[in-house]
């Protein structure tokens, strides 16, 4: 099973948090969609494979939480400024 990225962030209320409109965009049918199949998936031993949003979704399915804001996190070490959030960069190749 694939779970691919999206521009959207899983909904802060699955995981204990408050939901600011700063962590948006969400997308609350794909939530409840995707942790139902995601839990349902590693119950049968079905393979996984998360990416970018998709690992957010496996780790609040498995009953983790999200670090929001991160680089806000002094200790973080990561200096992405929030307008980047969310936003395709362009790889080394040229292609995004």
């Amino acid at each position: 099973m694939l779970v691919s990225g999206s521009r959207t962030n899983v909904h802060p209320s699955l995981y204990g948090a408050q939901a600011t409109e700063a962590d948006g965009p969400f997308d609350p049918a794909r939530d409840a969609t995707t942790l139902p199949l995601i839990r349902r998936a590693i119950e049968r031993g079905i393979p996984l494979l998360a990416i970018c949003r998709g690992i957010q979704e496996l780790n609040v399915a498995l009953g983790g939480t999200l670090a929001n804001d991160i680089q806000d996190t002094p200790a973080s070490g990561i200096t992405a400024s929030p307008t980047c959030r969310n936003s395709t960069r362009p790889m080394a190749s040229g292609r995004t």
